[in-house]
């Protein structure tokens, strides 16, 4: 009885709390080159009632954007929003990415993630890997490569690390698995 107590205070939130009531916020983790800023921002899953129980309604995903930077000789920059390439990773292709990480120190290697849109484009996620750095590019032809690619970034092993590592840690938020564990009913629980 309990535990439907517990269902009940997760998910009568739109955004689940925690402790002080005070809403989980997963931000964006960027990294910028000379003319190029990755970001990679984690979407929670949504919940959806049905009839005396919550189900997922939509599992999330890892949105992972490319946006051109124009810089200026006074240090600023700008970001051209307009010509940015979107990504989205979702459970499965999570798991491709995330197998990367056994390898990144030790092996050289290319890995190529692939899906289509839901306008039925085709976009690739290529990943080239060498000792020292990571080459991350995000195409809608697999050709494109071969060329003159605007959209690849250079990441560092410890930015390649670091973004696997949020990856790894949200995927309880985007299956909802967070939703499970609230910190008040947890020493209560444990006497059922």
């Amino acid at each position: 009885m309990l535990f439907c107590k517990i269902l009940k205070h997760c998910f009568s939130f739109e955004t689940r709390k925690i402790n002080s009531e005070k809403p989980v916020v997963l931000k964006a983790f960027t990294v910028w080159n000379e003319n190029l800023m990755l970001s990679m921002t984690p979407i929670k899953a949504t919940y959806i009632e049905k009839n005396n129980y919550y189900s997922i309604q939509k599992p999330g995903w890892i949105l992972f954007e490319l946006i051109p930077v124009i810089r200026q000789k006074e240090g600023n920059h700008h970001l051209e929003w307009d010509k940015k390439k979107q990504y989205s990773l979702s459970i499965k292709q999570i798991g491709q990415l995330l197998v990367t990480k056994n390898k990144a120190y030790d092996e050289t290697s290319n890995f190529l993630i692939t899906y289509k849109t839901q306008l039925n484009e085709k976009k690739f996620m290529k990943i080239n890997k060498t000792a020292q750095e990571i080459n991350l590019s995000i195409t809608q032809d697999e050709q494109q490569e071969n060329q003159f690619n605007p959209f690849k970034i250079t990441l560092t092993q410890a930015e390649y690390i670091t973004a696997l590592e949020l990856i790894n840690f949200s995927l309880p938020f985007l299956i909802g698995w967070d939703a499970l564990y609230t910190p008040q009913y947890s020493d209560n629980d444990s006497l059922d």
